[in-house]
C-alpha cells in the first residue's frame, strides 16, 4: 500500500505544489501527480491554479 494514499486530498495538493516549487525530483513530483489523477483531483488543481493566476492579474491591474 502506497503512504500516498493515507494523505488527505488538501495534504496531497499541497505536497504537490510545494515539490514542485521546491524542484524535488521529478520521480516524487510524477508520483504525487498521479494519485491527484487517480483521485480526480486535477479540476481541484485546475482551478485553484486559475484562481491564483486570476488574482495576480488583478493585482498588476491596480
Amino acid at each position: 500500500m502506497s503512504s500516498l494514499k493515507l494523505l488527505s486530498d488538501k495534504s496531497l495538493l499541497f505536497a504537490y505544489r510545494h515539490a514542485q516549487r521546491l524542484n524535488l525530483d521529478m520521480e516524487f513530483i510524477t508520483m504525487l501527480k498521479q494519485e491527484i489523477t487517480k483521485r480526480k483531483l486535477i479540476h481541484i488543481v485546475f482551478n485553484k491554479n486559475t484562481k491564483i493566476l486570476y488574482n495576480q492579474h488583478n493585482k498588476e491591474d491596480r
